[in-house]
C-alpha cells in the first residue's frame, strides 16, 4: 500500500505504522527488506537500531512515484 495507493494520505499513514513497526525490532525490519523495491535498502541487512538508514528507506517510500490510473 506505501507505494501502491492513489491516495497520498493513506501512503503516508502506510509508512509511518511501518517506520513505528521497523525500529528497534530486527525481526519486522528483515521481512521489510526481503519486500522493498529494489534499491530502496541500502544492503541486504539493515540495522534496526540505525535511525538514519531506516529514514532514508521511508523517505524513498514516502517519495516513491505512483501510476495514475
Amino acid at each position: 500500500m506505501s507505494t501502491s495507493d492513489p491516495v497520498q494520505s493513506v501512503r503516508r499513514k502506510v509508512v509511518y505504522a511501518i517506520s513505528s513497526a521497523v525500529r528497534n525490532y530486527q525481526p519486522a525490519m528483515d521481512q521489510l527488506v526481503k519486500h522493498l523495491p529494489e534499491g530502496y535498502a541500502p544492503g541486504k541487512k539493515v540495522d534496526a537500531s540505525d535511525m538514519n538508514a531506516i529514514d532514508a528507506i521511508m523517505e524513498k517510500l514516502r517519495e516513491h512515484p505512483v501510476e495514475s490510473a
